[in-house]
């Protein structure tokens, strides 16, 4: 279901697009930001950003953008955009045409009788990024022509033009692999398709201004490096997949990595499942340890505050939030935690203080006390925990549901698909799950 669509004159109008971003993020704490036509508006913008402990944690933006030419019978077409000072140059806004958000931000453009598809998949579990192009339509093959640019540097500052810059390259299957500090990982580029070669060609672009930066009042102009430029042909019908990564991959595997990660993302089926799936995304789980991230993109992960006035609305399980209030403790962070819940108090808490009635009651270590003294202590009394049921004892079924399957009418997928359930006199049955997973659906098919 496309939740944002813009018209081509809102495309085309700076002063429009580039208010309007692009936010991927994944479990590892990388993410991808950037305008919709992709001009780089402020400091923390960029095609992939990731987490470095080797750095303190911090997020550090390695590719900044990449700009797309195409040369047609002997004329060339720059799609990319880039702001300096006040001036736009390329000024490849104007060729776009569509912007779609789903299932992944995909950009396309036409010049004459040119039609151009650009679409952005950060991957879910790894620092990896990885760009589509597809050249839906084209009087002559084309030569595509595709310049990265670097940053290696941490989101809240910027870079300039330095002698301690490592220009050079390392040649892998199907690209090149770049390193321009040390300490630093690679910064891996590499194309799908054999044709596509690597042309050594270091630059530094230099004034390169961020917009909203300069608005604010704050330093917005750095200098980023172009090492050179990927390129090959490509005819109608013809895509290529470039994979922007911190290890080198095979390029064999970009295709179907890129559509089977496709296809596995969650049907979103209305603005309740976008905020289920975001709220998911600030959960990150870098090298297995699990985190906040207070905001995307220019706030931290792991920051006691946000992270706790957050947890609530955040967390789906339990357990998650368990697992994230133990590495705040690890990390020697202190947490007083609220709650009427024994088990979860006995789970997390070192430490317990009653209140009853708007009274201190006692502290006791939690590894000493019972659930049974616990309650006690909350409720004034002694408080058995068990109830006392006899087993069902149920009749002959009243509804019988077959195979059940329901369309859904916002999305492509069905909401209901292969349901089979029994009720039976005298029992109750639970339909469990998160909202939005169908039960309404199912309900308004069987009533």
């Amino acid at each position: 279901m496309a939740f944002l669509k813009f018209n081509k004159a809102e495309l085309v109008n700076l002063s429009y697009s580039l208010k309007r971003e692009i936010i991927s993020a994944n479990k590892t704490g990388a993410y991808c930001n950037t305008s919709i036509v992709t001009c780089n508006t402020r400091r923390y913008h960029g095609l992939l950003s990731v987490t470095l402990d080797r750095f303190g944690g911090d997020k550090f933006l390695l590719l900044s953008a990449i700009d797309e030419s195409f040369i047609v019978n002997g004329k060339q077409f720059n799609l990319g955009i880039h702001c300096y000072g006040d001036i736009y140059e390329p000024r490849g806004h104007k060729y776009v045409i569509d912007f779609d958000a789903d299932p992944v931000p995909t950009i396309t453009y036409k010049v004459g009788e040119i039609e151009f598809r650009k679409s952005l998949l950060l991957m879910p579990d790894s620092d990896r990024i990885l760009i589509k192009y597809e050249l839906v339509s084209s009087p002559a093959k084309a030569t595509l022509q595709l310049r990265p640019f670097l940053a290696f540097r941490n989101v809240h500052a910027l870079t300039q033009e330095n002698s301690s810059a490592d220009t050079g390259f390392t040649m892998v299957e199907g690209g090149a692999s770049f390193r321009l500090y040390p300490n630093f990982p690679n910064l891996v580029l590499q194309c799908s398709r054999s044709g596509f070669k690597f042309v050594p060609s270091p630059d530094w672009y230099k004034g390169i201004t961020y917009s909203d930066e300069y608005r604010r009042g704050f330093d917005c102009k750095e200098d980023l490096l172009v090492p050179g430029w990927f390129e090959g042909s490509m005819k109608e019908g013809d895509s290529l997949i470039v994979s922007a990564s911190l290890a080198e991959e095979a390029p064999a595997g970009f295709k179907r990595t890129f559509d089977a990660t496709v296809a596995k993302m969650p049907a979103i089926q209305g603005n309740r499942d976008q905020l289920v799936h975001w709220a998911d995304l600030f959960i990150c789980n870098h090298n297995n340890r699990k985190k906040i991230t207070a905001g995307f993109s220019w706030m931290y992960t792991g920051l006691l505050r946000e992270t706790l006035i957050a947890l609530p609305g955040l967390t789906q399980e339990i357990d998650e939030l368990m697992k994230i209030m133990e590495n705040l403790k690890k990390e020697g962070k202190s947490i007083i935690f609220i709650s009427h819940k024994l088990n979860e108090i006995k789970a997390i808490c070192d430490r317990c203080t009653v209140l009853r009635k708007g009274k201190y009651i006692g502290t006791v270590d939690t590894k000493d006390a019972t659930i049974e003294e616990l309650s006690e202590m909350m409720v004034g009394r002694m408080v058995k925990m068990t109830v006392d049921k006899e087993p069902a004892k149920p009749g002959k079924n009243i509804l019988e549901v077959n195979n059940l399957v329901v369309k859904s009418k916002i999305h492509k997928k069905n909401s209901i698909n292969d349901v089979t359930i029994n009720v039976r006199e005298g029992e109750i049955v639970c339909i469990a799950g998160i909202e939005g997973n169908g039960q309404t659906d199912f309900v308004n098919a069987i009533t």
